[in-house]
């Protein structure tokens, strides 16, 4: 079953930041800021649950 539930941030527009942030939690990232060719950000990790995050700039 795949499961996805869309989160919005409107304060802070910084995904740099926001990762700086993660970083200290100790998180495992699937990999770290990458920027797809139409020119979202993004970056993903594993929850505590092993399941997968993604953070993303909406466009």
């Amino acid at each position: 079953m795949d499961l996805e539930v869309h989160v919005s941030f409107e304060n802070d527009p910084s995904l740099q930041s926001n990762y700086e942030e993660l970083i200290g939690v100790k998180l495992e990232f699937l990999h770290g800021i990458k920027e797809y060719p139409w020119g979202q950000c993004v970056m993903q990790f594993y929850d505590y649950d092993k399941y997968i995050v993604e953070v993303a700039l909406s466009m």
